[in-house]
């Protein structure tokens, strides 16, 4: 989870970097640009990559004697904590902020230049609204086999919208005004795409329950059997 967290919030920064080399025509379209690109990263690598990475017999719970090994399941409450609690707080925190208002600001060379040490942060609306359906994604994602995911997922919304408007009144300078495009690109193509992977993945975690892989015989016997679908 701590990589996961980490690269959610670097790999925004490379997104951005790579959108100066596109040519927008307007600052919506490169908004959009940046939302596809970043939400794309967050999606796999908070919600899919998990799926992937664990054994599918692990998906619920495996004991090894008197010792619970970490599951799937408790892999994704991670992700979850990690949502409500250390992404935002880092949000607040404003290391890099508060590195140049208190360190580099001093030893400016003139009024001019110490002066732009404090305008703020810069305020992305296109991160902001990957980082909301990246939560939404992860609790629809495993919501079948976890439900609790959906108010894990809702606190953790609580949280982002109560840390994000402390940082955009206090910490983040103004944004330029990119109208209504990225609202109807996410509400017309992102949410549709939530609900329809929503859909194939509960139908895919309630195929393979109990994730045993073991399946019972004509002869009322039980036998190895591969319950993953995938």
């Amino acid at each position: 989870p701590l990589y996961i967290t980490l690269t959610n919030i670097l790999v925004p920064k490379i997104c951005e970097f790579i959108n100066r080399f596109e040519p927008h025509s307007t600052e919506s379209n490169r908004n959009v640009s940046l939302y596809v690109k970043v939400a794309a990263f967050r999606w796999f690598n908070s919600g899919i990559c998990l799926s992937m990475i664990w054994p599918f017999i692990q998906t619920i719970s495996e004991e090894d004697g008197n010792e619970d090994r970490e599951t799937l399941i408790q892999s994704v409450y991670n992700i979850m904590f990690a949502e409500m609690f250390i992404i935002p707080l880092l949000k607040m925190l404003d290391i890099v902020g508060n590195i140049r208002k208190h360190i580099l600001a001093p030893r400016a060379h003139d009024q001019a230049h110490m002066n732009s040490y404090f305008c703020g942060g810069k305020f992305e609306l296109a991160e902001r609204y990957s980082d909301a359906t990246k939560v939404l994604f992860v609790a629809l994602f495993y919501s079948s086999i976890m439900p609790s995911s959906l108010f894990l997922g809702a606190i953790a919304l609580m949280i982002h919208y109560w840390s994000g408007k402390f940082c955009l009144l206090r910490i983040w300078r103004s944004a330029p005004d990119i109208g209504f495009h990225l609202a109807h690109v996410s509400r017309n193509y992102f949410f549709p795409t939530i609900l329809i992977v929503h859909i194939t993945m509960s139908a895919f975690f309630w195929s393979g329950y109990p994730y045993d892989n073991v399946c019972e015989s004509d002869d009322g016997n039980y036998q190895y059997c591969n319950q993953d679908m995938l």
